[in-house]
This record gives structure tokens, sequence and C-alpha cells, in this order.
């Protein structure tokens, strides 16, 4: 829901007075949207305050049923009715009003979008003019979603607020209270409602410029934010702790003290109140026309609705885009998204009469959601090209891989893979191309673009790291198998040698050996003079020869 808008709660200390004593609320605005002066001068003009001249007003506003006037009357020790949130048995007044202790007006309204939208503007516009401090009173699960009732309701108060600081430049205070909260839930809604606040009076300086009017202040320097956690009320310690807390911060401190006083008087509230509400009613000073605020309400939530359920599909894909996937079919499903939103936004603003206003809106969905596409789209191309590289790189090493001493690739088996590549990454890239909207007609841009890539990555790859590394390392192999073989020829050797022996006749007083070799091959000779004579019966042979083959065999 909406962020933070005027004023600062603040809440007077109040001990404890009796429920008997507590005076009745008044009806200042009724049913009907009549304001009834007549009642708020009898309030105030019996009041404590009467006497000293001064008032501190509070103004609370916020979600029928949450709790809100309980807090309240437990604060200020008033009796305001309690609102379930559930229709009545018969009609309630716009504006309620009773006073509290120590001299506060409170002044209460629900946001209800069932109310007329120019009496409820008329409405707040009576609250911020007198209250000293806003309270915006909402649901813990109604924080970061866009409520009607709630963002009508801020949508009028910041409207107002920077009319009112344009006279007075009086910075003022906005207290934000989330009922039913969570344990964890304080920072996160602050964080929530401020950013949530920031939107709406983005839209806001943007409609003031489209109709020519002057630039709006910043919001930081019209409005002082805070924000405050209740849980519920089941959890009594919990909840008394929060109720604590809120006197000490709000109650007990300078917000309706004088910090942010309006410098209403209480014997002149009445005439005040009467005149705000005529000035109002003449004029559309204050807000734009009914119809022209309605018709800008529904062009802009049907912005929000038709922007955020986009979304729902954008991150799906973003999520799977930064995990470097890519989405299948990414230009007609992007195509389809973008065609199905802009058709969600015309059906529901059909009925709209401000047709500038709704092709302006139009035309800023179309590119917020184009801009979200096309960032998907960079970064699959990107994604793309990185991976077509490296299988490019490792097709270019198994090229060099296979040439003969590592020369380099041939021009002609480069420039084939150029094209290859090219044509692959081409056939993948038109697929994500979302026509009209990001990317070249069938991709051939990013094509052409990625080929000239591809080239001057062919012309440099000879001298890159990876190529040099191969080299060195089929050097490096080529090397170490010539040393193998060096240090362990495998071979086998075949060698002769010849032994041999003469005996001539003697008694073997004489005995010799020769030899020589040559390679493998050898002879060795004997002389030796022991051999009989024939008469003696001895017939071995003068010479005898001993033929040896041998083989050396290295593994």
């Amino acid at each position: 829901m909406a962020g933070p808008v005027l004023v600062l709660l603040a809440l007077a200390l109040c001990g404890g007075v009796s429920a008997s004593s507590k005076a009745a609320p008044i009806h200042v605005v009724d049913h009907s949207g009549q304001l009834k002066s007549s009642s708020l001068r009898t309030a105030t003009d019996g009041s404590e305050a009467a006497d000293a001249d001064k008032l501190s007003v509070l103004a609370t506003i916020g979600a029928p049923g949450c709790g809100r006037e309980a807090l309240v009357n437990e604060l200020f020790e008033t009796s305001l009715e309690e609102n379930n949130g559930l229709p009545g048995a018969g009609p309630k007044p716009l504006c309620t009003a009773a006073m509290g202790g120590q001299g506060v007006l409170v002044l209460s309204t629900d946001c209800d979008y069932r109310s007329d939208a120019s009496t409820r503007d008329r409405v707040l516009a009576l609250e911020a003019s007198l209250a000293d401090v806003v309270t915006f009173h909402l649901w813990e699960s109604d924080v970061g979603r866009r409520v009607p009732a709630n963002e009508a309701a801020l949508r009028s108060l910041l409207s107002l607020r920077a009319q009112q600081f344009r006279k007075n430049s009086r910075k003022s205070l906005l207290a934000f209270v989330v009922h039913s909260a969570g344990p964890k839930t304080s920072s996160a809604a602050s964080k929530v409602l401020l950013e949530d606040l920031s939107l709406l009076w983005g839209d806001l300086a943007a409609e003031a410029a489209l109709r020519g009017e002057e630039e709006p202040p910043a919001l930081k320097d019209m409005l002082q934010v805070q924000c405050f956690t209740l849980p519920p009320q089941r959890d009594a310690a919990g909840y008394t702790a929060a109720v604590d807390l809120l006197r000490e911060k709000l109650v007990a401190g300078p917000a309706l003290k004088g910090t942010f006083s309006k410098g209403v008087k209480a014997t002149t509230a009445a005439e005040v109140a009467d005149k705000i509400w005529k000035a109002t009613g003449e004029s559309a000073s204050a807000l734009p026309p009914r119809d022209e605020l309605m018709g800008w309400y529904a062009i802009d939530r049907a912005y929000a609705d038709a922007h955020a359920q986009a979304q729902g599909t954008l991150n799906g894909w973003r999520r799977s885009v930064e995990k470097g996937n890519r989405i299948g079919d990414f230009g007609d499903a992007a195509s389809t998204l973008l065609e199905s939103t802009l058709a969600r936004f015309d059906s529901a603003t059909e009925a709209c009469s401000i047709g500038s206003r709704r092709k302006e809106r139009r035309q800023e969905l179309e590119t917020t959601i184009g801009k979200d596409l096309d960032r998907m789209f960079q970064l699959q191309i990107g994604d793309l090209e990185k991976q077509t590289l490296r299988k490019f790189e490792g097709r270019l090493l198994s090229l060099l891989n296979g040439v003969k001493d590592a020369a380099a690739v041939p021009d002609e088996a480069g420039e084939a893979e150029v094209r290859k590549f090219a044509f692959d990454f081409g056939r993948h890239a038109a697929r994500l191309v979302v026509p009209g909207v990001t990317g070249s007609e069938g991709a051939k841009s990013e094509t052409d673009k990625f080929s000239e890539t591809l080239t001057t990555f062919l012309q440099d790859f000879d001298e890159s790291p990876p190529a040099k590394v191969l080299r060195l390392n089929r050097l490096e192999r080529k090397v170490q198998r010539s040393r193998k073989a060096e240090k362990n020829p495998r071979s086998i050797v075949p060698g002769l040698h010849l032994s041999g022996m003469m005996r001539q006749i003697g008694v073997g007083n004489l005995q010799g050996f020769a030899g020589y070799t040559m390679g493998p091959h050898s002879v060795t000779m004997g002389y030796q003079n022991d051999r009989g004579s024939l008469e003696s019966g001895d017939t071995s042979p003068l010479l005898r020869l001993q033929p040896k083959i041998h083989l050396d065999v290295d593994l």
C-alpha cells in the first residue's frame, strides 16, 4: 500500500480518567457530507483548551476495523466509536471529533472506497488543514499493496500538503501505525512505506508536469515520516509495550506541543473549519475534478496491475538468465507477454475518458516492460557470445592439435569454422529477438558483429596463450619420446664366433691362442703340439673348427 504522507503522530499523555467522564464524540461531517461547525464550536468552547486559547489537533485516518479508534481512545481518553469494518445498521458520519485529555482535539475518518470521492477529499482537506499531526493506520497485510481506498486518501493528502507547503514552507509530520504486525515487521514496513510513498509522490509530480503546473517540492522537504507497529491485541504484553512506546515517542514528545502547530485557536476553530469547507466546495483548488481524479486512479491502477502481473513472469525469467540459462523461444514468449500486458491495460482503461493520460501511461508501461526485456536480451546475447567463443576456441585447438609440427591452423579451415559458428550464433540469437522492442530483424546486426569478433579471434589465435601452451605440450611430448628411444633401444643383434684348434704331432711342450673381434663377430684360434703319430694309432685331425652363433637381445 501507500507510504507516509503528512504530519506526525502525536498523542497527548492522559492519566486515568473514568469512561463516564469522557465527552461523547461529535459529528463534524455527517453521512450526507454536511459540515456541522456548530457541533465543533460546542466541543471546543467547552474544553480546557478554550481557556488557554490554544488547541492541539490530531487527525487520525485509516482502514476500518484495524483498531484505530481503540488505540486513540486509550492514548487520548476519548470515546470514539469503534468501527469493525462491516456495514452497520445505518449511515456513518464521514468525520467524527472528540476532545481528549490535555486539550487535544481528535478528528477521525475512515479510508472508505465506497464514499463519494469529492466529499472524501473535502473531509481530508479539512483535517489536513486543521491538524498539527496526521496519523495513518493500516493493516500489516496492506503494507506493500496498492489498496484503492488507502492510496486514494494518500494521494489527496499529498496533493493538499503540497499546496500548503507552497504557502508557508512549514514541514509537517506523518506517522504510519501498522496494526496486527509481526515481531520483525517494523524496519521492513518502514522501508516499504517510504518507497511506496515516494512512488506515489512521483506520480503526482508527473501529473502536475503534464498539466503545466509548478514543480512540486521534494517530499523530504515537505514531510517528516515515522512508522510504528502494533502487534495483535491478543499479544497483551507486546501490545502494551507498543502503546507505551507511542506515548513515549509521540504523546510526550514535541509534536503536539508547537513543533508542527497549525496555530488553530480553540475559540476560532469552528470558523476556520467553515472557511476551509467553503473553499474546497467552491473550487477545485485542492484537488482536480472528481471525474479526472477517478480517471487517473483507474488508469494508474490498471498500470500497476498490468505491470505487477508482467513482473511475475519477468522475475522468473530474470532469475534463470542470471544463472546463465537462456529462455527457450525468448523472442516469441516476450512478444506474447508484452502484447498481453498492453491488452490487459487497454481492457481495464477502455472506459476512461482521459485519452492523453491513458496514452501516456500505456506508452510508459510499454517502455518499462521493453527496458526489462532489453536487459534480459542483452544478458542472453552476451552469454551466447561467451559460450560460442569458448566452443570456437576449443574447435581451433582441436584443429591445431591435428596440424603437423603444430603449425598454424590453415586459413581455409579457420574461415570455414568462422562461417559455421557465426551461422550457429545467428540461429540461436534470432530466437532471442523481440521484434519492435530489442534486437535487429533476424538478429542480423548481432550476427554480423559477432562474425567480426570471430574473425579477429581467429587472427589472434596463433599468438594466444592456449595455442602457445598446446604447441609447448606437443614439443615436450616429442622430446620425451626421443629421449626414451636413446636410453632404451629395442634391438636383436646376431653374432658369429668361430673357435679352432690346430694340433701337431709332438710331446705337448708348446701351446698358444690368438683371437680377433669385429663388432658382434669374433675368431679364436689355438695351437698345441700334443697329437700322437699315426704309428701310435692317433687319428685325430690336424685342424678342428667349432662355429658359434649368439643373439644380443635388448628390450
